[in-house]
């Protein structure tokens, strides 16, 4: 008894994870976005501002999705750019494997993570950013059965 209510109250909270998202049977719900500290939508930051680079990825179809990841890192690898030039990444400073690891992802399934900006987690000193404007990317897995390219560049700007 105790047991099925855990797994009841893990699956309601795996199924809300990204409530937020419109469902289709036929293709994919994803979302990528910045937040600021109390979670609240932008692209304006102040320099020195910490922020969020959020992503989510539902398998709203009804078949398990193959797919691949090129190297032992994260799914889900996050980059600013200013002006076409690289700035930095949620992965700076990290070394992965070179090698192709298979994975799935079952209907219903989440890809999901989060940065906090600008600065990678490992690194004691703290990026800043410099007003101006950027671009945030993000590196995800694709998937040929269903589409993902609603998710996009967001441009955001860095003030004074």
């Amino acid at each position: 008894m105790k047991k099925s209510w855990i797994f009841s109250i893990l699956a309601m909270i795996l199924l809300t994870a990204c409530i937020f998202i419109p469902r289709d049977e036929n293709l994919s719900s994803g979302m990528f976005k910045l937040t600021d500290m109390e979670g609240n939508y932008t692209t304006t930051f102040k320099s020195g501002d910490n922020f969020y680079m959020k992503f989510c990825l539902v398998n709203t179809t009804v078949d398990t999705q193959d797919y691949d990841l090129s190297n032992s890192g994260p799914a889900v690898k996050f980059y600013i750019y200013q002006d076409g030039q690289y700035i930095t990444s949620s992965i700076d400073g990290f070394d992965f494997l070179s090698v192709i690891i298979p994975r799935k992802l079952a209907p219903g399934d989440t890809i999901q993570s989060s940065w906090l900006a600008p600065t990678p987690a490992h690194q004691s000193t703290i990026n800043v950013l410099s007003p101006g404007n950027y671009e945030a990317r993000i590196e995800f897995p694709h998937f040929e059965t269903f589409e993902t390219d609603t998710i996009t560049v967001i441009d955001f700007t860095v003030t004074e």
